[in-house]
Order: structure tokens, then C-alpha cells, then sequence
């Protein structure tokens, strides 16, 4: 049984080869692009999650702190005219804390005028408390966080403004931070929105012990600056359903490129296809095949470029082939890249899944399920052998029950004289122009034979339908699915003809290895390697042998282990969704290798008063040559102001002058400064689509991470980028909140959020409601209209905190700004690194848990840092 595969959340930026992580050593180009999309080939275990129930806290709080095994709950509550709130801390075995790792906090946050809602993670040794923040909210502003900006060491306090949030405080939100060797990130329901550099903090010293504060603060001195008593907090509440900290396990964790101003960032990226159920031991029958395939007009109907529907022959019996098409199926201009799947040459093999994938992803606008329907055009034979596959229908149980080593009709419906009219048939696998009739081996001359290969080549109109639809397209790379036994089997599976030419066979091996790098395949030829045999006249031999694709026979799961009839025709759920979900990047990776795609390095960095200067390599390991690229950079997320574009052409992998290409970027700066902007972003442009790339700049220039890309269409952002006059290379109706990138300021002070909101559909609206056949809701929406951020005005406020720190003649200065890491040393201790240049990650100043114990007072009681004077997205 073939079902086509592989879970959702794999792809999160799939579209291009992947960007490397920190340094050089990290940022090696390799030939077959890795990677699981969006991730970054990255692996969290978690290493610690806070009981909620085991809270500490003092006798003063006590009152306003609640919890159960699922929840904690701090209260604020407005006592005879006085504010009287809770805080919470855990304590976190030190262990426990990874060097690479993130605290993840999963919460609904309070509103209320001089709430602060606050997450962090603190590290303490003799009175010195130094936090990372997870989290800093404003009640009166619930659609934003309170950062530092522009630098971790700035006095000023902002807003960071979440537009497709609507209220932080109405539903529960995941807040995390990430550190590795580099940099800290702040994510919000896994979209960034703030970089720091790495500090010291995670250094291991001895005597130090690690919590978890929550504490949902009060700031007296913003609720006194309004006039109006009904602004007043009165019974709000914090709720926190999870605290966990997880150890990064793989050796890179690459960000992905987002943009913060498409809405569906926000909502479950994770695309979760139903196993569609039919009736024939639930897998669909030819009908249901035909009646799915009707249904996808009426799901794509706004966009008709995208799909087609050819009848391409009839069956020996007289049923149609049926080609479906997704992707740029009606191109003006030159075709683009070409993949064809086919199911079913073996009628008890069966092929959907990856289809209902692709269906669901463009709905729920998936950046690399987007890039790949507008840039390639991909084709579904579902059915080769309806023959075949309509006779199971009929008396697969049947004769399953008579026979219980049948396992159901294989060839097509060739009348022969056979014992049972169960023998009939040819085998279509058997029946292409390749090593035909080599030997009887590997097919066989008895018309009632299992392997039986016909009376001559192409002699049964399904494989005469298959060859023609070849010989009229340009495809570049084929999967032929069978069943079963977990293994991709590569040209040539005829023993005799051995296999194709080195430099061939080593695109072949690339190709194979990461299309199989998460499922586990083995491939290679068949005879030798796997529990299979020599194959004379099969599929993806005739097609590499007589028109150069890179086609390949995968025979899905489950393994050989099976029995026949468990293994073609699995029934137990589980059996079904692994097999369902695990070739979902086979398939992905099949149709991305048929065009071109990037390999960018970094290699270094430079930067002095008017430029960044970045050096770059590009190579292009896909299966298509591209004639000119472009490649630029500019500090701007929209590319407002950019560097000259660098041009060039690219080979295709298979091409003998395929090879590195190196060059330079001049990023102009805003501004003349000596300081080098926290991130640039390079755009690499092709006539079909763009890829946008944020580099993180670290402290020297040999620090640096290249993000992964985030693919879009050849035209809003992609195609204005550095451009004044540009025009858009392909049709965008409908996605306009998808290619339409706009930098997000961030606010100076807490605004009104009415200011600032615009017209945009939330995050919240684009729930998908899933039901086979049936069209996602998202189709009613217009898909996400994004008008985005007209900044009617920006009411200033500073309040500045100094923190003081001990020097040599004992006095102390105010000469540090307050850090997003707060670091409270009455001391500099000799094991505690002091370094003034080192700017520490996001958090507001909260005076020492020390404090706290010294005197017995809660958190809300304490000095607080006055907010801005009014309330406040970045990619």
C-alpha cells in the first residue's frame, strides 16, 4: 500500500538549502541540501518541566497564588485602595541547564492598567541574582511585550508590537527563549521577534542555583499617572499552564526567516492531513480516487492556474488514466521544473496522502508548500492500473478468505487462460522498453505468471499512456511508488544493465540519500542490496534509460517483516499514519530537486562607518540551470535601501561547469555609525522567486549565523527589493498578506493599540476546519488581508534605571544602562566574568530575590521600574 507522506511541522522553511549556523567551521556547503524544513536539522529533549503545584513563595503573596497540577494562577486584587498581587518561583536543578537549550512558557497573560506580568529565569550565589527574561508584559497594552531597544543596554523601555495578536491576555500564548553558542531569541508562538547576543550567563560556576520566577508585578507609578479610577486593576489573573526547559540534542538549531507581518505565522503551522478512508479495507476505492480528485477545482477555485485535470489514455477495460496537475500548471513562457508521481502500477498499491499535503499547506499559506506549487508543476497518476484496482474491490476479501495467502490482484486485467481468474493480467512494472525481454529472471514469458511481462513492450495501453504523457513533458525527476518493504530502488533494477555512469549514479546517491535522511530508507540497486530481485522492464529504468529523469521506485512501509496482506493493505491505525507521514519529505524533496536550488554560505563579515560588508558563496545543487540570479543585502527586512546586486548564472547539479560561485556585498547603513546593525538580510532572486535570508551579526566579525530562507513569490516584497520600478513576474492575486513583507517598528512607549492595529486578520481567524472534500474555511477569508501599521504618532517616554556597580575605590556609578539580563552584583565575584562591553539579554530590573528573603516582602512591594508613558514586531 502506498500512501504518501510525512508530517507538517517537518516543514517550516523547507523551500532551499539550508543556511548554517554559527562561524565558519558551521557553515560548510554540501551538495545534498539538508535539513528538516524549517528546523534547521534541529532536536530538543526536555530536560526539566516545573511542577505547579510545588511553587515557593512568601507569606505576604500567598494569597494572590494558586495552583493545581495543570495550572498556576497569580491574582491581582485592589484592597481599600492598595494593589496586592503574587509571584511564584521554582527551583531548577542546575544539571539540568543545557548550554543550548530554551525555556519555553506556555500562559495567559493579565490585563490591567500597571499590571506587569512577568517570566524569568534566574541565576543566584550570595546575594547576587542575575534573569533572563522569558517574558515581560504591560497590561494596558496587550498585544505587545516590553523590550530594550536598540540595544540590550539601552535605558529606554519599548514595546514590541504584536499586530496579529490581538489580546495576549484572551487566550493562552507560547512565550520561549532560545540560547545557543551565539545569540539569545525571543519567540512568540514560535514567530521571532528579538535577538540578543550570548552573555555569560549560562557559564557554569560553581555555588550557583537557577529558578523560575513568575510574578505577576504592579506599577504603582503608571496606574497614578491616570485620572481615571475605573483604569484601576481589579481581579486579574496570570495563568500558566507549562514551564519547561529543553536541551538542544542536535548540533545546529538554524532560525528560520519569517515575515512578521503574514498573520498565519501565528497559527499552528503543523499541516495535519486526514488519512483519507475508503471503502476497500480503508483505502479508497477507483471512485473515491475519481471523486477526490473531481472535489480539488472546487477547494482551489480562486486559484485555476494551479490545478488541471487531463485524461491521458483509458484502461484495457476502458476506465480513464487520470493526470492530475498542481503547481504552474498553466504557465505563460517557459515550463517550469517537472515532477511525476505514479501510484498503482501494481493494483494493490495506492497513492493520496501527499496531494491532500499540498492541498492543505497552500491553504494555510505555507511559505514552502506556496514556493513549491509556484515553481514547479507537479503531476499525480493515482491510478495506473484501475483494472486491477477495481477487481480488489470486488474480491480481495473474498478470496483473502478462501486463500489467506492472497493478497490481492497485482497486474492489469489481461484475459489469459490461466487456473484462476485470479492469474490474469500483465504485469505493468514488467512491460516498459528496458531490458524487456533480458532474460526470465527478471519477468516472465507465462501469461499467468505473477511477473508476467506481456508480448511485447508498451503492448498495454496503461504503460502506452504512461509513455506518451513522458515523451510530451519535460519532467526532471520521477517517483514511481510499489509496495512494500522501506526501500528506494535506484536505476537500474534490470541486474544486466548494472548501474548508470558514476557522475550519474553519485546525483542519483544525493538525491536518494536526502530524500531518505529522515524516514531511514535504504536504497540503491535492488539485486543488490535489498530482499528484492533483478527487474526487467520497470518504470524508472525506461524512464532514466530512454529520457535522462531521475526517477526512482520507492516501495513504501511497512517493513519486510510484514506478511503480504498486512504489508500492501495495512489496516491498523498506527501502521497507516506512519506510513502516511513518512515519505512526506521524499516526496517533497523530489519536486524541489527538479528545479534549482540554493546553497548560500557565509564566510565572513566587515563592517566600518558607511557599510557591512558580507562575503558569500552560492552554489546550485538542482536539476535546473538558472541563466541569471541576483543576489543583494540591505539592513532593511523589505530591502528599502540595498546593495548593487551581484548577478550571475548557475548550473545545474547535473552540468559539468557546476561549481561555487563567490562574491561580495556592500549592505549601505542608514546612517553613518561605527556600530554594526544586530542583523542584515540578503535577498537571492531568480526569475520565479526570491529567498530571504537574515544574517545575525554576532560581536567580531567572525561570528555570524546565516538563518534559513524564507521562499516567496516573484512578486511584492520579492520583487520591489532594492527595486524601485520592479514589476511582478507571476500571478500573487489572493496572496497579498503573504508577499507583501513590512518591517515592523518598534514602538517608543505603550501606545493605544487602536493607533496602531490597522486592518488585518488575525491570527485566530485562520483556524483551519478540516474535513475531507470539504474547503477550508480559510478559503472564505480573502485569505488574510494584511493592511498593516500606519504609525499615527509616537509619545515618547524614557525612564532610565541605573544599575550600580562596584569599582575599585569603592564608590559606585551609574555607568550601566539597564540589560536585558539584569545583573545585580553588590560585588564582582572572582568566578563570575565582568565584562562591560557584553550587553546581556531581555529583562527589566527587579531588585534581588535576595532582597526578598532579607526582608520577607513580595515582589509587588518592592521598587518598580517605571513603564514608558504610554503602551508598545521585527522579523
Amino acid at each position: 500500500m502506498t500512501t504518501m507522506r510525512r508530517l507538517a511541522w517537518l516543514l517550516g522553511a523547507l523551500a532551499l538549502a539550508r543556511g548554517r549556523p554559527l562561524h565558519e567551521a558551521a557553515n560548510a556547503t554540501k551538495a545534498a541540501v539538508s535539513g528538516t524544513p524549517g528546523t534547521g536539522d534541529c532536536a530538543w529533549k526536555r530536560a526539566w518541566a516545573a511542577k505547579l503545584d510545588a511553587f515557593e513563595t512568601s507569606d505576604a503573596a500567598t494569597a494572590h497564588v494558586s495552583a493545581t497540577r495543570d495550572a498556576l494562577t497569580l491574582s491581582a486584587t485592589t484592597i481599600d485602595g492598595a494593589v496586592a498581587s503574587g509571584w511564584a518561583t521554582y527551583p531548577v536543578p542546575r544539571d539540568h541547564i543545557p548550554m543550548s537549550g530554551k525555556l519555553v512558557v506556555q500562559a495567559t497573560l493579565a490585563k490591567g492598567l500597571g499590571l506587569r506580568p512577568t517570566v524569568k529565569l534566574v541565576k543566584s550565589k550570595d546575594g547576587i541574582h542575575r534573569d533572563v527574561v522569558v517574558l515581560s508584559g504591560v497590561g494596558e497594552q496587550p498585544d505587545g511585550l516590553q523590550i530594550r531597544w536598540p540595544h540590550a543596554t539601552s535605558a529606554s523601555l519599548h514595546m514590541k508590537a504584536f499586530p496579529c495578536i490581538d489580546d495576549l491576555t484572551l487566550d493562552s500564548h507560547t512565550f520561549q527563549v532560545t540560547w545557543d553558542d551565539g545569540w539569545f531569541r525571543w519567540f512568540v508562538d514560535d514567530v521571532f521577534y528579538l535577538e540578543q547576543h550570548r552573555t555569560s550567563f549560562f557559564a557554569m560556576t560553581a555555588g550557583y542555583t537557577y529558578t523560575v520566577h513568575v510574578e505577576l508585578a504592579y506599577d504603582n507609578a503608571t496606574s497614578h499617572r491616570s485620572s481615571n479610577s475605573n483604569n484601576v486593576t481589579i481581579d486579574a489573573s496570570m495563568v500558566v499552564s507549562d514551564i519547561s526547559l529543553y536541551k538542544q540534542t542536535s548540533p545546529a538549531c538554524t532560525p528560520s526567516t519569517t515575515n512578521p507581518s503574514d498573520c498565519s505565522n501565528y497559527i499552528t503551522r503543523a499541516i495535519l492531513p486526514t488519512v483519507p478512508q475508503g471503502s476497500l479495507r480503508g483505502s479508497l476505492s477507483f471512485s473515491e480516487v475519481l471523486e477526490y480528485v473531481e472535489a480539488i477545482p472546487a477547494r482551489l477555485r480562486s486559484f485555476p492556474y494551479l490545478f488541471q485535470q487531463v485524461d491521458i489514455g483509458t484502461s484495457l477495460e476502458g476506465r480513464p488514466l487520470r493526470a492530475l496537475c498542481l503547481g504552474q500548471c498553466h504557465p505563460q513562457g517557459k515550463t517550469p521544473p517537472q515532477t511525476l508521481y505514479t501510484g498503482l502500477h501494481h493494483a494493490r498499491e495506492n497513492l493520496v496522502y501527499f496531494v491532500e499535503y499540498l492541498l492543505l499547506g497552500f491553504h494555510q499559506r505555507d511559505p514552502n508548500v506556496l514556493h513549491l506549487l509556484l515553481t514547479r508543476q507537479l503531476w499525480f497518476v493515482l491510478v495506473v492500473n484501475p483494472d486491477g484496482y477495481v477487481y480488489n474491490e470486488k474480491h480481495l476479501e473474498t478470496l483473502h478468505f478462501e486463500n489467506p495467502s492472497y493478497s490481492g490482484q497485482r497486474k492489469n486485467r489481461r484475459p489469459a487462460t490461466c487456473r484462476t481468474n485470479a492469474d490474469v493480467g500483465v504485469d505493468l512494472n514488467r512491460n516498459y522498453d528496458v531490458c524487456f525481454d533480458q532474460d526470465t529472471v527478471g519477468s516472465s514469458t507465462d501469461a499467468c505468471a505473477e511477473d508476467y511481462r506481456g508480448e511485447k513492450a508498451f503492448s498495454e495501453p496503461e504503460t502506452r499512456a504512461i509513455r506518451d504523457f513522458v515523451a510530451n513533458h519535460s519532467v526532471a525527476t520521477a517517483l514511481n511508488y510499489h509496495a512494500f518493504g522501506k526501500y528506494v530502488n535506484i536505476p537500474f533494477a534490470c541486474q544486466p544493465k548494472g548501474a548508470p555512469a558514476p557522475a550519474d549514479m553519485a546525483i542519483f546517491s544525493t538525491i536518494a540519500s536526502e530524500m531518505t535522511k529522515y524516514n531511514h530508507f535504504h536504497f540503491g540497486q535492488s539485486w543488490q542490496t535489498s530482499d528484492l530481485y533483478s527487474v526487467n522492464g520497470e518504470t524508472s529504468d525506461w524512464m532514466w534509460n530512454a529520457h535522462g529523469i531521475f526517477a526512482m521506485s520507492p516501495e513504501t512501509g511497512p517493513s519486510f517483516d510484514y506478511g503480504d496482506v498486512d504489508g500492501f493493505w495495512p489496516t491498523k491505525a498506527s501502521i497507516v499514519h506512519e506510513i502516511c507521514e513518512e515519505l512526506l519529505y521524499t516526496n517533497f524533496h523530489a519536486a524541489r530537486i527538479a528545479g534549482p536550488i540554493y546553497t548560500l554560505r557565509l564566510l565572513g563579515w566587515e563592517n566600518d562607518d558607511d557599510y557591512v560588508t558580507l562575503s558569500l558563496e552560492l552554489q546550485n545543487v538542482g536539476l535546473t540551470s538558472v541563466a541569471s540570479a541576483e543576489v543583494l543585502g540591505s539592513v532593511h527586512l523589505n530591502g528599502s535601501t540595498a546593495s548593487a546586486p551581484t548577478t550571475m548564472a548557475l548550473a545545474a547539479l547535473s552540468k559539468p561547469d557546476n561549481q561555487v560561485q563567490t562574491m561580495t556585498l556592500d549592505i549601505p547603513k542608514p546612517t553613518k555609525t561605527e556600530l554594526a546593525p544586530p542583523a542584515v538580510y540578503v535577498l537571492l532572486r531568480d526569475a520565479d522567486a526570491c529567498h530571504l535570508y537574515r544574517v545575525s551579526l554576532g560581536k567580531k566579525s567572525d561570528e555570524f549565523a546565516l538563518w534559513e530562507p524564507l521562499s516567496l513569490p516573484r512578486c511584492g516584497t520579492c520583487a520591489t527589493f532594492g527595486a524601485l520600478n520592479a514589476t511582478a513576474a507571476v500571478t500573487c492575486d489572493g496572496l497579498e498578506d503573504v508577499v507583501e513583507i513590512l518591517e515592523l517598528p518598534t514602538l517608543s512607549g505603550v501606545t493605544n493599540k487602536a493607533l496602531y492595529s490597522g486592518n488585518l486578520t488575525l491570527a485566530k481567524d485562520l483556524a483551519v476546519t478540516w474535513a475531507p472534500h470539504a474547503e477550508p474555511l480559510m478559503e472564505n477569508k480573502s485569505f488574510l488581508l494584511v493592511s498593516l501599521i500606519v504609525l499615527l504618532g509616537m509619545v515618547t517616554g524614557l525612564m532610565g534605571l541605573r544599575h550600580f556597580k562596584a569599582i575599585e575605590n569603592g564608590k559606585r556609578k551609574a555607568s550601566e544602562a539597564y540589560e536585558m539580563v539584569a545583573s545585580h552584583e553588590p560585588e564582582p565575584l572572582d568566578d563570575m566574568p565582568d565584562d562591560d562591553d557584553e550587553a546581556e539579554p531581555m529583562t527589566l530590573h527587579i531588585d534581588t530575590m535576595h532582597a526578598f528573603e532579607e526582608h520577607e516582602l513580595s515582589p509587588r512591594s518592592m521598587p518598580r521600574v517605571r513603564s514608558p508613558t504610554q503602551g508598545d514586531r521585527e522579523s
